[in-house]
């Protein structure tokens, strides 16, 4: 109820970890906000273990949006991107794709994303009378598209907005050298995104996590724990 633009219904049930909202974190979560509420992707950068996927599986659920993890090497990405993207031109889900480190080193699954990015679809994933179909849905007179030029960009271009705006994809990295790959070969990717680098855990943040950790724990220390290097 705090954040007036959640999209869906405020979903935390399913949040299995606990986060503690240090500074840094506080800023992180609100740069993710601000990317969903604009339609834009987001390309997480930081080594493993500082809380990329953590963030991105909270605010997603926090947006009230459906989750999509791919994490395991032996998933069917391009099932689940093809059922995302039909369900997505259908109006059927609001969702994210998070991608862990290992996808961004697929050239055909960054060549999908691109693909969806600038025509809100992938050859990769549908078919041609599948498009035609998704195209038309939404229109009265559909077929006034093959005789109006004007028409049919209108057309494309509210189903290019649905896509982008019911389906966003988090790519998480772990340093910058995968970020400039992917930008030299799609940078199509790049252009409706904002880049969000994780630093390594403060001293500040490695406090707050100790302190909510150590909370009601009966200690023999008599020393703050500020003061425990």
């Amino acid at each position: 109820e705090a954040y007036p633009k959640i999209r869906g219904k405020l979903n935390l049930s399913s949040y299995d970890e606990k986060i503690v909202f240090s500074a840094d974190y506080k800023q992180y979560f609100i740069n993710f906000l601000r990317a969903l509420d604009s339609d834009q992707d987001i390309i997480l950068i930081g080594e493993a273990g500082v809380g990329k996927r953590s963030l991105a599986r909270f605010s997603t659920l926090f947006m009230g949006l459906e989750l999509i993890t791919m994490d395991a090497e032996d998933c069917d990405w391009k099932e689940i991107f093809r059922q995302a993207l039909l369900d997505a031109s259908r109006d059927i889900a609001d969702m994210i794709i998070v991608l862990d480190p290992e996808y961004i080193e697929k050239k055909e699954v960054l060549a999908t994303i691109s693909d969806i990015r600038a025509y809100g679809f992938s050859w990769n994933l549908i078919t041609d009378y599948e498009r035609k179909e998704l195209l038309y849905a939404d229109h009265e007179d559909p077929f006034m598209s093959l005789f109006s030029k004007a028409k049919y960009e209108e057309m494309d271009k509210f189903l290019v907005d649905k896509v982008n705006h019911n389906l966003n994809f988090v790519l998480c990295m772990e340093d910058q050298s995968q970020m400039e790959n992917m930008i030299n070969d799609y940078p199509f990717i790049s252009m409706n995104c904002i880049v969000n680098y994780y630093t390594p855990w403060t001293d500040d943040t490695m406090i707050c996590i100790a302190e909510d950790r150590f909370e009601g724990l009966d200690t023999e220390l008599s020393v703050p724990i500020r003061n425990v290097s």
